[in-house]
């Protein structure tokens, strides 16, 4: 039997023509989400778009984050679409016209009064909740990782803490770990910083042999890795230190350490080096099975690197509730 030879046409490619923005009144925003054929539309979300959508949000949908909706406020307040880029996101409807995702974004845009052109989902199975957003959450570090920065993790946990260092220390109530910036705030301040990457670099290479097989590996010291990255990329590049913010890290990351360091002022009896005395401290709570907060960690170790830094001994190290880098200008962060 002949064969028949077949011959494949490859098709021309399908562009879409670009659709419109839909601009809806408050009254039509029901009637037109309640639909059968699943159709993704550019909308102007209004705040006054965004009430109603509110009202047809399922109430067994999760709850809010009111610091992750506060931090997509003030961006979209902003204008900088930092938060709130075209992603491909959408907020969905199910052909019932229930909405099951986007409550955040839209009492964002209500909390800041900005229309914001967003994608629709309609048309939706009621369902479709089940599957959505179980994905495993992409960290900065992951971010990084594909954005081809080498020691991601230390890298994304470096610039949160210079995040801390300059919107979160309280000259009251010290650091505060908890009201950190969003991932996206703090890929900006990384983009800012690109000489970040040459202390994340430095400080991974002052661990131990163990702790660098792998270029993002996360390696637990008595103090976090990353915090001392953030003191010595602030004291290399703003404070003209960097021998100083070398000794610091090498001292800390050979703990127990010896007692000698550069630029120290003449030694009385019984005096010691600050960050001895600081790890000393850290040490024996943790032995004693009592956890030291990072918020602690980060005020004891800025405490410490002022004291190194000024070549001061000390008898005992006395933590204080709040410590900023001494004469360091927040603008430039």
């Amino acid at each position: 039997m002949k064969a028949t030879k077949i011959e494949l046409v490859r098709p021309s490619l399908i562009r879409p023509e670009p659709r419109p923005i839909i601009e809806l009144a408050p009254e039509d925003v029901r009637e037109f989400v309640a639909t059968k054929e699943i159709d993704v539309l550019r909308v102007l979300n209004t705040p006054e778009v965004a009430k109603v959508c509110l009202e047809l949000n399922r109430e067994d949908n999760r709850s809010i984050s009111k610091h992750k909706r506060a931090l997509i406020a003030r961006d979209m307040e902003r204008g900088t679409n930092v938060l709130f880029k075209e992603n491909g996101d959408t907020i969905k409807f199910d052909r019932n016209g229930c909405m099951f995702d986007g409550q955040k974004r839209e009492q964002a845009i209500i909390l800041s009064n900005t229309p914001q052109v967003m994608l629709w989902a309609v048309g939706l199975d009621p369902e479709a909740h089940f599957v959505t957003d179980k994905g495993q959450k992409r960290s900065l570090g992951d971010s990084l990782r594909i954005e081809r920065y080498r020691q991601y993790t230390i890298h994304a946990a470096t610039a949160h803490w210079l995040y801390l260092f300059k919107f979160s220390n309280d000259p009251v109530k010290g650091l505060d770990t908890r009201q950190v910036g969003s991932d996206e705030e703090v890929y900006e301040l990384i983009k800012r910083h690109p000489l970040l990457a040459e202390s994340c670099r430095y400080c991974h290479g002052a661990l131990p042999g163990k702790a660098r097989r792998e270029p993002g590996v996360s390696y637990k010291q008595l103090l976090p890795v990353s915090l001392l990255a953030a003191i010595h990329y602030v004291a290399t590049n703003f404070l003209d230190k960097e021998e100083e913010a070398n000794f610091f890290v090498n001292t800390i990351m050979k703990f127990p350490l010896d007692t000698a360091y550069p630029h120290a002022r003449e030694r009385k009896p019984r005096q010691y080096n600050p960050v001895a005395l600081w790890l000393d401290l850290v040490d024996k709570n943790q032995k004693a099975g009592i956890y030291v907060r990072r918020e602690t960690k980060g005020t004891g170790t800025i405490q410490a690197w002022n004291l190194y830094s000024d070549g001061k001994w000390l008898e005992k190290f006395k933590l204080s509730k709040f410590a900023a880098i001494a004469n360091l200008d927040l603008d430039l962060l």
